[in-house]
């Protein structure tokens, strides 16, 4: 996101050295502007999935936040199979719109979180691309159900890339 509005930044013959230290929420809100003026500029069927990939960030930023800056409590949970009697128990503490919030820390909580931030991310880079952005690697986009089903349902649908960088002289790739 930030290398999106530096790049936008740049484009619109814009300068504004203070963004980067502005809080994510402040930069959410810089991006969603500059990608809605963009798009509604050069690429306005993109307008839609720009919108949602700001709206989805939201809810997903202060998760995130909670359980990489938050502290950790350890609680005990009756457990009667435990020798102890009690099972361990890891949430991670933060603050949300000023108030306390909590989130478990177990792998069906942090794998869920992991996915929304990759969806995310794959979002973004999705709609980066179709409006012509440049990758800096090879990039292939597959849906989820079509991987999940592996290709004995067929095969993988991608999303077509085309490249807007010069081949280095050296490849092979034609």
């Amino acid at each position: 996101m930030n290398e999106i509005i530096q790049t936008t930044l740049d484009g619109f013959k814009r300068d504004d050295p203070k963004w980067k230290r502005q809080p994510f929420v402040k930069r959410k809100e810089l991006y969603r502007d500059l990608m809605v003026e963009y798009a509604t500029q050069y690429c306005p069927h993109e307008t839609p999935a720009l919108r949602q990939v700001a709206a989805d960030s939201g809810d997903l930023h202060w998760r995130r936040n909670t359980v990489v800056h938050g502290s950790v409590a350890i609680l005990g949970e009756k457990d009667d199979k435990s020798p102890t009697g009690h099972s361990p128990v890891f949430k991670a503490r933060g603050w949300h719109k000023g108030k306390p919030t909590e989130i478990d820390l177990d792998e069906p909580t942090l794998t869920t979180l992991w996915h929304d931030i990759a969806h995310l991310g794959g979002a973004l880079m999705t709609v980066y691309l179709q409006m012509g952005g440049v990758a800096s690697g090879p990039i292939v986009i597959i849906e989820d159900r079509e991987f999940l089903q592996g290709p004995r349902a067929g095969s993988f649908r991608t999303v077509p890339i085309p490249s807007k960088r010069p081949l280095p002289p050296d490849s092979s790739e034609e």
